[in-house]
């Protein structure tokens, strides 16, 4: 635990992410006071991946209840997306953009081998999904000091691994690692 003035290094799950992109509550707020203070802020490609899917599906559900099919209908299909390539193209270009002006601090990593093999491990010990087994994993070998997620289930199952919080309790937390802010 740090006794000193250290910079925190947080890793920031899709749900985080989604939410800044969305300019939405805490998180939005939290990755402000992070640029303010100059924290390390680390997140993964796979993260980008499920920002993508989850942009993508409601880009998907708009169109079709725009068109005048039923809300049930939509959500039903909607893993069958069929968004047009311009489209595709523009979702990822609008996450790409945003993320780059605004928050080109953040760090992104891939898991090794040996980090596949620790979400794996996390998969078979507990009963975290296994995107967020490697959202942990990644987070554990980026060596992050604390992990930020909006999802409550995964923030209580990953405490057993890493101190896990909301966005909105970052400084509580912090504070509670020794973290001097």
């Amino acid at each position: 635990m740090p006794d000193q003035m250290v910079v925190p290094h947080l890793y920031l799950d899709t749900g985080v992410l989604v939410d800044v992109i969305r300019d939405i509550g805490d998180s939005f707020k939290l990755l402000g006071l992070a640029r303010k203070k100059q924290w390390v802020i680390s997140t993964s490609s796979f993260a980008v991946m499920e920002m993508l899917d989850i942009e993508q599906e409601d880009a998907f559900f708009r169109v079709k209840v725009a068109q005048g099919m039923t809300a049930r209908w939509a959500m039903r299909k909607r893993t069958k997306r069929d968004l047009p390539k311009n489209e595709l193209e523009d979702i990822y270009k609008r996450i790409r953009d945003k993320l780059a002006a605004l928050y080109d601090f953040i760090d992104y990593w891939e898991l090794t081998p040996a980090g596949f093999d620790e979400a794996v491990k996390f998969a078979k010990e507990s009963n975290i999904s296994a995107p967020d087994c490697i959202h942990l994993a990644t987070a554990i070998e980026a060596g992050c000091d604390l992990l930020v997620t909006t999802d409550e289930f995964f923030g209580e199952e990953a405490k057993q691994y890493l101190p896990t919080t909301l966005p909105k309790r970052v400084e509580k937390e912090l504070r509670s690692l020794d973290f001097v802010l």
